[in-house]
């Protein structure tokens, strides 16, 4: 199996599903790597917003444990579950808890090392910000959605000051970004 060019992780827990939904259409279709979204209890609300042709069942996954991650498949965790990736490229589905985001991040960056972009949306506490320094230590490249911009900036606030992320920009302009960095290379 070749190994896709980049894959994105989005990641976010209250208010993150309209964000998230105007990040991936701004993608496109077909996507142009593997997505995975976590949004914890409110990952069921994506499906809702998204553009029809990304509701395909070509496109959309519900995560299941085991499954190998392929390119231009989005891949979203159940909102009572945890979802991560093991060093094959497999999904992991494990029980919802503190920590899920940094768990995700950090199985993502262990698997895409530099390939691995990750997007960490509105929510509460603190989670989100060691997984990042986990993508910013294999290399990987990290965007957290503006505080402004959110209606739970907890999350976010911890991130910038833990991580330092590459990117902090409002929703409206974290989409375009995302699409320019998940562009597959010339070379490619």
């Amino acid at each position: 199996m070749t190994q896709p060019t980049r894959a994105l992780v989005i990641a976010g827990g209250r208010d993150s599903p309209e964000a998230a939904a105007r990040v991936l259409f701004s993608l496109g279709h077909p996507l142009p790597c593997p997505v995975l979204v976590a949004l914890g209890r409110w990952s069921d609300e994506l499906p809702g917003l998204l553009h029809p042709e990304m509701l395909t069942a070509d496109t959309l996954q519900r995560a299941r444990g085991g499954e190998a991650v392929r390119a231009g498949c989005l891949y979203l965790a159940p909102s009572d579950r945890a979802m991560g990736i093991d060093a094959e490229g497999r999904l992991t589905i494990d029980p919802l808890g503190e920590g899920a985001i940094d768990a995700l991040f950090a199985s993502a960056a262990r698997h895409f090392r530099a390939r691995l972009i990750a997007v960490l949306l509105s929510g509460d506490g603190t989670d989100g910000a060691r997984g990042l320094t986990e993508v910013k230590h294999a290399g990987g490249i990290r965007l957290v959605q503006s505080p402004s911009d959110a209606g739970a900036p907890a999350s976010l606030c911890h991130a910038i000051v833990a991580d330092e992320p590459n990117v902090v920009m409002l929703v409206a302009r974290l989409g375009p970004a995302v699409r320019a960095l998940c562009a597959p290379s010339p070379a490619a």
